[in-house]
């Protein structure tokens, strides 16, 4: 059990002196230890607060601990400000701030890493389906979820939009063996069809030539990907919601069903 000390719930910085992210938690209603933790990453609007109140049903049902963490905004600075999405970028290593989180949560919480239920929305679908192709041996599962600019199981482009060249630029290996292990899906509205806020282009601030390979649209990216990752030999499935556009709770609510599928047994 958690020590009584320990609250419900709260906001606070979780990492060391190099690496670190404030967050907002939620510990599993047993307080039992060695419970998984649902790591759940914001878009760009960085709604930490709709992650939290969105998931804490589902946390309070299937007794998951609750991380979302926040990557620092620089509304001066766009490179600063998305470098989460890339993994690294602007000064930043998100990979390293987010191991150095998520360790710090589990130890507070004594709740076990080597489970983890990951989702991410728009930019954090971005942070949160490449975060999977090197630390996928910690995940339980993936829902991605209209991502904006994604990157394929191919080594065919180089990094970001492929995995060529990603040991140099994220300073370790993709393991796209362990990833055929973990369930993934992709979701993404129906009508979210808007063009020209997902363009990467070779001459924006993390530009890439192949930026539009997967199509103008978070819809049809979300389904070039979850194609991508048949190909590759993942384990992938694909859904649309009927009726919504860009939005956080209908993603939310859609992939809340799909983990109450995969975590009967957790």
């Amino acid at each position: 059990m958690v020590e009584s000390t320990v609250p419900r719930e709260g906001t606070q910085r979780f990492g060391d002196s190099s690496h670190w992210l404030d967050c907002q938690w939620r510990r599993s209603p047993s307080g039992k230890a060695r419970r998984p933790v649902l790591l759940a990453i914001h878009g760009s609007d960085r709604d930490v607060q709709g992650c939290i109140e969105g998931f804490a049903p589902l946390a309070d049902q299937l007794d998951l601990n609750l991380l979302a963490p926040l990557f620092p905004d620089a509304p001066d600075d766009r490179v600063a400000a998305d470098s989460y999405k890339f993994l690294v970028g602007g000064g930043h290593h998100q990979l390293a701030n987010m191991d150095a989180a998520l360790l710090a949560f589990c130890q507070m919480i004594d709740a076990t890493r080597d489970r983890t239920l990951l989702f991410g929305f728009s930019g954090g679908a971005q942070f949160a389906h490449r975060y999977a192709y090197f630390r996928a041996r910690t995940l339980a599962g993936l829902i991605v979820a209209a991502p904006g600019n994604v990157t394929l199981p191919s080594r065919q482009e180089t990094w970001w939009a492929g995995l060529d060249k990603a040991v140099e630029m994220i300073g370790e290996a993709p393991d796209l063996k362990a990833l055929k292990k973990v369930p993934i899906a992709v979701l993404v509205g129906a009508e979210d069809l808007a063009e020209g806020l997902v363009d990467r282009t070779a001459q924006a601030p993390y530009g890439h030539r192949a930026s539009a390979l997967a199509g103008p649209t978070r819809l049809e990216r979300a389904r070039y990907l979850h194609n991508a990752y048949l190909q590759a030999g993942l384990s992938s499935q694909f859904a649309t919601i009927p009726g919504a556009r860009h939005n956080l709770q209908a993603c939310i609510s859609s992939a809340t069903r799909i983990f109450r599928s995969w975590t009967i047994e957790m």
